[in-house]
């Protein structure tokens, strides 16, 4: 039979096949014939294998070796600290996303913070306009019963604003212009 290496991870040794009739089949190292390994969207040719865990895939042939892994949706990026592609995992506190990390060395690759509002428009955690609003958040709303109650309601309800402000350019221009206003008088 011949199929397309949908994905494999010479790290972990093992990957699926989408064979011609368009089914997913695992295969690992053990499983492919020679000394080179495949790479995300070779063509190869293999033997239908049925398993407990479902369908697989054996006496795997490298064919033809992709042009280029461009063309394949590589949803993985490279961790700063490691160098390895990966894809992050979730790190959750009290059900809301906190960071995600890389799987492999455990390095922070991205924080969620409760700014949520202001990361979506200026499109980083870390934006200074997002620093001087954290900064204001901890030193003066923390501090009183009032600001306590605005940052609970502002963490509940902000998530599904921030998500359609981020999916809109019209939206995230009106509310940067509020948002410099306040940075401005809050420097």
């Amino acid at each position: 039979m011949r199929g397309t290496v949908k994905w494999f991870s010479k790290e972990k040794g093992y990957g699926f096949i989408v064979g011609n009739d368009n089914i997913d089949r695992f295969f690992s190292v053990r499983d492919i014939s020679g000394v080179n390994l495949p790479n995300t969207g070779d063509t190869v040719d293999f033997q239908d294998k049925p398993s407990k865990k479902g369908p697989a895939a054996t006496s795997i042939n490298i064919i033809q070796s992709a042009k280029t892994t461009a063309s394949f949706n590589d949803d993985r990026v490279v961790c700063a600290n490691c160098g390895k592609r990966m894809v992050p995992r979730m790190i959750t506190y009290r059900g809301s996303p906190s960071k995600s990390v890389c799987p492999f060395c455990g390095a922070t690759y991205k924080k969620f913070g409760y700014c949520f509002i202001a990361t979506a428009v200026y499109k980083s955690y870390d934006a200074p306009e997002v620093l001087v609003l954290r900064k204001f958040r901890d030193k003066h709303l923390v501090t009183n019963l009032l600001g306590r109650i605005f940052i609970k309601t502002y963490y509940f309800i902000s998530p599904y604003f921030a998500n359609k402000i981020a999916k809109s350019q019209k939206w995230t221009k009106i509310i940067k212009k509020i948002l410099d206003k306040l940075v401005y008088k809050l420097k």
